[in-house]
């Protein structure tokens, strides 16, 4: 086996090629076999780019796995979410039931924090996400199923039946919420789903 004697021309070329060429166009480059230019550069401590980069983004996943996101370190460290995923067990980093829940309550919080924006200036929702809850609306609601009213969930319509002691007050403050009252139908009997 013949020894290689690397001139300066040789070293320099190595140097500049190695980080984003591959073995084969420095080999050609060089005049040398692509394990001899593999053998040169990791005496010489050379890394390709892209192991710089994987070791970087390593850097990042054990730095941030417990406080962000999936998506989130797929946009710090510049790689899709299934290589993070991969990288994520190869480096045996693993999420509690909290973590995951964590992650899922804030991203929840954050579409809900978007979606009331959007109402505030006056766009149509995005999501099918609630973000207003008329309070006054649902306790009065509960109040008058307490008095005998059939209220029927998702319906604004509120039911009561001929023979029960309505309530004059509460059916106003209804009306002014939004709410319809009306005789409960022949047919219909208390024995449909009352919420």
């Amino acid at each position: 086996m013949r020894t290689i004697k690397w001139s300066y021309d040789m070293l320099r070329t190595l140097r500049e090629m190695y980080p984003h060429d591959t073995n084969t166009r420095i080999a050609a480059a060089i005049g040398v076999g692509t394990r001899c230019v593999v053998a040169k550069a990791a005496e010489l401590g050379l890394e390709k780019e892209r192991d710089i980069r994987r070791k970087e983004a390593e850097r990042i996943l054990m730095e941030n796995y417990r406080t962000h996101s999936q998506s989130e370190l797929s946009r710090l460290t510049g790689l899709s979410l299934r290589t993070v995923k991969r990288m994520a067990g190869r480096l045996g980093l693993k999420r509690d039931a909290d973590d995951a829940s964590r992650f899922i309550s804030s991203r929840r919080k954050e579409i809900i924090r978007r979606e009331r924006l959007r109402l505030r200036i006056g766009l149509a929702p995005i999501t099918n996400v609630k973000v207003t809850g008329n309070r006054r609306r649902a306790i009065l609601r509960n109040r008058l199923k307490q008095y005998g009213y059939v209220v029927m969930r998702g319906n604004d319509t509120v039911f009561f039946s001929p023979d029960m002691a309505r309530c004059s007050r509460h059916e106003d403050r209804g009306a002014s919420l939004g709410l319809t009252f009306l005789p409960l139908p022949q047919q219909q009997s208390f024995t449909t789903k009352i919420i």
